[in-house]
């Protein structure tokens, strides 16, 4: 019992690496995407409490554009973690059967 439960182990820990190295391209180019969003948005956050708040449109347009930048690709990344653990529940339930 405790030799099937090392392998599956084994195996769940191989197909997760796997993945990861798939989906490597993808998830540099979320955080990235994130990274450069969390800049522009802080930088139009101090922008707005240095300047005049009145005549800064553009600064307020940057906020709300690199808020929702961030909020979608983390959405994103999420999904495609929920969609690979997805597959890798699948896989080994359909192995226990």
């Amino acid at each position: 019992m405790a030799k099937e439960l090392t392998t599956t182990n084994d195996e769940l820990v191989a197909v997760i690496k796997e993945l990861v190295k798939i989906f490597r391209l993808e998830r540099i180019l979320y955080i990235s995407t994130i990274l450069i969003s969390l800049i522009v948005l802080f930088a139009c956050a101090v922008t707005l409490l240095i300047k005049d708040f009145s005549s800064n449109v553009g600064e307020v347009i940057g906020l709300c554009g690199s808020t929702g930048v961030i909020s979608y690709t983390c959405g994103r990344f999420l999904h495609m973690w929920s969609d690979t653990i997805t597959v890798v529940t699948k896989h080994f339930k359909s192995k226990e059967l």
